[in-house]
């Protein structure tokens, strides 16, 4: 990881065998020690907390984010890119920001919570906060009522994050002027991965098709430019879906080609997500810029004792920097 291991002791005499070893590492022109150790990373759609009902999908009303966090630790993650959290105001506990609650139950809190978990909604309000006669949304949380504030998406790490800022990909008009009725967004945010800045950012699109192409496209705008740059989440997009018809110019009838354009990598072999309890869709993603590699992307499952995490599978990947 570069890390500094203390000053070379140049008195000491090395056996010649040892010394060749040696040389023939630092000749070495790939592999692991010359790209850094991987870093166990996950996508995750996290669905507030709400779990489903394994058989049918049915949402049931009940929060647990213990079993959220421990879907994230399952992997090993040291990155979760989530969509999908809420913050409430609960009885007798004030605000609660699940974002947080989460950083708390992986215990990623060194230095204080908030070095290592980012979360920021967006405006207006998702129907799943607040419903469109107004009224907030209540939940259930550890028995006590939380009356919904804020949806949106988080970046947690159990590094520190050396910067995190909230990217708008809604185009208010009278509604939004791609046909968007509620706010979607996107996170930026970076950690230090031997010596170098890496860049993490997740997205939760619109779920049709000729909105979330335009949203796409706008990110990749704000994003333009950064570099090693990790992407990843809830796009609502297959890698072969077709727009024929956008609300906005200049994207390819394939949405996610725009990626692939900007020579961006499908973290592969990737699979179906949603919904958890029978999966059909492939809609979750991790993608990669120059200089990054994203490897050993699967779902996992997060359904068990008769009820699933989320609505959707988490999405494990592994990621290394490369020379």
């Amino acid at each position: 990881m570069g890390e500094y291991a203390g000053p070379v002791d140049r008195t000491r005499r090395w056996p010649v065998a040892v010394l060749a070893a040696a040389l023939c590492v630092l000749a070495a022109p790939s592999g692991a020690s010359a790209q850094g150790a991987p870093i166990p990373m996950v996508s995750y759609n996290a669905h507030w907390g709400e779990q489903v009902d394994a058989r049918t999908g049915r949402w049931t009303g009940r929060l647990d984010l213990r079993r959220i966090a421990a879907d994230i630790r399952r992997n090993g993650a040291e990155v979760a890119l989530l969509q999908e959290l809420h913050t409430y105001r609960v009885r007798g506990r004030g605000v609660v920001n699940e974002a947080r609650e989460l950083a708390k139950l992986l215990r990623w809190t060194s230095g204080g919570v908030a070095r290592h978990a980012f979360f920021h909604g967006s405006s207006p309000v998702a129907i799943w906060c607040r419903r469109m006669d107004g009224r907030r949304v209540v939940k259930w949380i550890n028995g006590r009522p939380g009356r919904c504030l804020e949806h949106g998406n988080a970046i947690l790490s159990k590094r520190p994050l050396t910067f995190a800022r909230f990217l708008d990909l809604f185009r208010p008009a009278a509604r939004d002027i791609y046909g968007a009725t509620e706010g979607r967004g996107a996170i930026l945010a970076g950690i230090r991965v031997g010596g170098q800045q890496l860049q993490l950012a997740t997205a939760h699109l619109a779920r049709e098709p000729v909105v979330s192409t335009c949203q796409l496209r706008d990110l990749l705008t704000q994003l333009s430019g950064r570099s090693p740059l990790v992407l990843a989440g809830d796009f609502n997009l297959e890698v072969g879906t077709e727009t024929p018809i956008s609300h906005c110019d200049g994207v390819p009838p394939r949405p996610l080609d725009q990626l692939a354009a900007l020579a961006f990598t499908h973290g592969e072999p990737g699979g179906r997500t949603y919904p958890a309890h029978r999966p059909r869709e492939a809609i979750d993603h991790f993608f990669a810029s120059p200089g990054v590699l994203v490897e050993g992307v699967r779902p996992s499952s997060n359904c068990r004792r008769g009820r699933c995490s989320s609505d959707h599978r988490p999405l494990d990947a592994t990621v290394t920097l490369m020379p």
